[in-house]
Formats: structure tokens, C-alpha cells, sequence
């Protein structure tokens, strides 16, 4: 894997919060992507094994905890690190250690947020509102999962096809990772959140992507 320089343009006036939320979400972005690409190879396989499975995700617990176990499966001196900040008009914020292709796709992302705001948030409100009345985000165990109905497990499938779209992820790598396309969901709507959380910064001009 060879790691990069990759400078993100910002803009704007930033606040303390926003250098605290910014960096975190664009972190557990990095490190999902991160672990769905071939860049993987020869990290803690086990680690990564162990969070795409482990987690019910019932509640933040389970999000806190995936994200910090991507995380620690790539070694430190793989992680994104902060080289450099200026903070003018055009500004930038420089990371270093990183996979510029993995960077390139967040980017993609935030863009494709940006322009489909609209509609990705009313796909993402109508998946959610959708799993509320089936009570499917009330499911806590690997037991309760199992026993979801042919029916429920092909609505499941179609949300994972309409997310994936909006997210450039192949829910069916992510699948394979998850065991469960249940857990995929989650996974989906939580990495949703995040890419959200940073096309937030480019809506307001705090992010100035091409």
C-alpha cells in the first residue's frame, strides 16, 4: 500500500467544533472506504473480521466501537495525519500517510451529496421512517436478526441497493464482510450520517471541492 500527501481546500470562517467534528467524521469515512478497498492488505485482519461482526448496532455504542476498530487495525504509521493547515482564503487542510484513492471516493461522495441533497436525504428519511414502522431498528441479537422474514430480508436488500448507490459502495463486498445484509444496512445509514456530516462543510462553503 503506498501512502500520499492529500491536500483538502477549505474556505470560510471555522469555529473550535467545527475542527473537532470535521476531522472525526472525515476519519471514520476514511476508514470504513479504507476497509472495503484492496488497500487492506497486511492489516489487522482479525480487528476488521472482528468489527464488521461483532456489533449489533443498536444504538451509538456499536457505531463508536466499529469505527474505533477499523481504525485500530491499520497500523499507526498508516493513519491519516494532519502536516499542515493554512487557514486563509483559499486554505487547506494537508493530511499525510494516507490512500489518496480512498480520499478521492470520500470526495466523490461529499460532491454527490452536495448535488443530490435533496433526494439522498429523502431516500436516507424514507429508509429510516421505513425501519422505524417495521420496529427493525429495535433489533438487538444475532438471534433477532435470524429471524427476520423472506420479506423483510428483501427490503432490507433493496434500502442496501438505494444506500449504496447514494455511498459508491458494493454492498455486496460489504455484505461479505458483514455476514448479514441487516448489519450492511446499519452500516450504510451510520456511513451516511458522516458523509452528510461533511458535505455539511461544503454546503457552507467551509469545504471548497472542485
Amino acid at each position: 500500500m503506498t501512502t500520499e500527501s492529500y491536500e483538502i481546500p477549505i474556505g470560510g470562517k471555522w469555529t473550535l467544533e467545527d475542527l473537532y467534528i470535521f476531522p472525526r467524521a472525515y476519519e471514520q469515512c476514511y476508514f470504513i472506504y479504507l476497509a472495503l478497498s484492496p488497500s487492506t492488505r497486511n492489516f489487522d485482519d482479525d480487528r476488521i473480521i472482528h468489527a464488521y461482526e461483532a456489533f449489533p448496532w443498536q444504538g451509538g455504542y456499536s457505531a463508536v466501537n466499529f469505527y474505533n476498530q477499523l481504525k485500530w487495525a491499520v497500523p499507526r504509521r498508516r493513519r491519516p495525519q494532519i502536516t499542515r493547515i493554512r487557514y486563509a482564503s483559499p486554505g487547506i487542510i494537508e493530511l499525510g500517510g494516507l490512500v489518496v484513492s480512498v480520499a478521492i471516493v470520500i470526495e466523490k461522495v461529499v460532491r454527490t451529496l452536495c448535488d443530490t441533497a435533496k433526494d439522498a436525504s429523502h431516500t436516507y428519511s424514507a429508509i429510516y421512517r421505513d425501519m422505524q414502522k417495521r420496529r427493525l431498528l429495535r433489533i438487538k441479537t444475532e438471534n433477532e436478526i435470524r429471524r427476520l422474514t423472506p420479506s423483510e430480508f428483501r427490503i432490507i436488500e433493496s434500502h442496501n441497493r438505494d444506500m449504496g448507490a447514494i455511498l459508491d459502495v458494493d454492498v455486496d463486498a460489504l455484505n461479505e464482510k458483514t455476514g448479514s445484509s441487516y448489519k450492511t444496512l446499519k452500516i450504510l445509514l451510520s456511513l451516511f450520517r458522516r458523509a452528510r456530516s461533511l458535505a455539511s462543510f461544503q454546503k457552507k462553503g467551509k469545504l471548497r471541492l472542485k
